[in-house]
């Protein structure tokens, strides 16, 4: 997983959209290895490994695909992601859990904060719809300072292991402890009461897309 650029960018039609059909998440899952190559990461045939048990979020500008997410979920077929690499943490007596097992957009996107916001909105709107209780995630030390400044309420649970060729430690955070955490930040900035707005609505689009116009708001918004 990587930490986003802080550069900020204006202008372009930001999308997240579900991705259903296997040819489109193939293309997706070719960009995350993509920007595992640019990035120097080694996951070998871990983004291929859990397809079956995997939503996959794109993340478009001008409907140019830029990224997205990979969401792995916890069932009777196995574990998840993380216990390959710490297999002491029990990521299953938590209830209902998922596995962020990437989180990636090519570098010129990184700017577009609210394209990675929206992004982490429909994350957690997809976890809050399917019960799930509990996201987990790798993270390098510097990542993690970054997600939790960013208001992410991580805890971590696996120490620091090498993990797709870096340092990494395994995250967790619940999901209504995001919830809450969005809501405190809310109080003091308008641009995270839009995150909060996108994250309310009342259930998944039909087509499990989320269209919205920039520009980015003056203020930086705290994403997720």
């Amino acid at each position: 997983m990587q930490a986003q650029g802080r550069t900020r960018k204006k202008g372009g039609q930001a999308d997240v959209t579900v991705l259903t059909e296997p040819d489109e998440q193939k293309r997706l899952i070719a960009l995350f290895e993509r920007i595992a190559a640019m990035e120097g990461w080694q996951p070998e045939d871990a983004l291929r490994r859990y397809g079956k048990r995997s939503i996959y979020f794109a993340a478009l500008l001008n409907g140019e695909m830029q990224g997205g997410a990979q969401l792995v979920m916890l069932d009777g077929a196995g574990g998840l992601p993380g216990q390959d690499v710490w297999p002491e943490v029990d990521q299953t007596g938590e209830g209902p859990a998922a596995h962020v097992a990437v989180l990636a957009l090519l570098p010129p996107a990184r700017g577009h904060v609210s394209l990675f916001g929206r992004l982490c909105v429909e994350l957690w709107r997809t976890c809050r719809s399917l019960g799930v209780q509990t996201l987990w995630l790798e993270a390098t030390p510097g990542t993690l300072r970054v997600y939790r400044r960013l208001g992410w309420p991580l805890d971590v649970a696996g120490e620091l292991r090498r993990h797709w060729g870096e340092e990494c430690c395994l995250c967790r955070m619940g999901v209504e402890a995001v919830s809450q955490a969005l809501r405190q930040k809310a109080l003091r900035s308008a641009a995270c009461r839009e995150w909060v707005r996108l994250a309310d609505r009342d259930s998944l689009p039909d087509a499990w897309v989320v269209r919205v116009h920039d520009p980015v708001p003056d203020e930086e918004p705290p994403l997720f």
